[in-house]
C-alpha cells in the first residue's frame, strides 16, 4: 500500500504541474518568438521618435493654424464691408 500510495502521490502531483509547465512552455516560446520578431521589426525602424508626440502637435499646429485663418478673413471681410466704393464720399460713413 505504501508502494501504491506513493506513486499516487507522484502521479497526482506530476498532473497539478504539467499544465502549469506546459503554459510555462509554451509562455517561453511565445516570448521567444514574440522578441524574435520585435527585434526585427526594430532593426527595420531604427530610430522612428515617438509617432502620438508628433501626431500630437501636428494637429495642434493645424488648429492653430485654422484659427489664425479664421481671425483674419473675418477682419478682411469687416474691412471689405467698411469700404466706400460711393461717388460722393459725404456719404459714407
Amino acid at each position: 500500500m505504501r508502494r501504491l500510495g506513493a506513486h499516487l502521490t507522484l502521479t497526482a502531483l506530476w498532473l497539478t504541474t504539467f499544465p502549469t509547465r506546459l503554459t510555462d512552455r509554451i509562455a517561453d516560446r511565445l516570448t521567444d518568438r514574440i522578441a524574435t520578431v520585435d527585434a526585427r521589426s526594430r532593426a527595420g525602424r531604427r530610430d522612428r521618435g515617438d509617432a502620438l508626440a508628433t501626431a500630437v502637435i501636428t494637429v495642434g499646429l493645424v488648429l492653430i493654424a485654422a484659427a489664425v485663418i479664421y481671425v483674419i478673413r473675418q477682419k478682411a471681410l469687416d474691412t471689405a464691408n467698411n469700404i466706400c466704393t460711393n461717388a460722393d464720399p459725404t456719404t459714407c460713413q
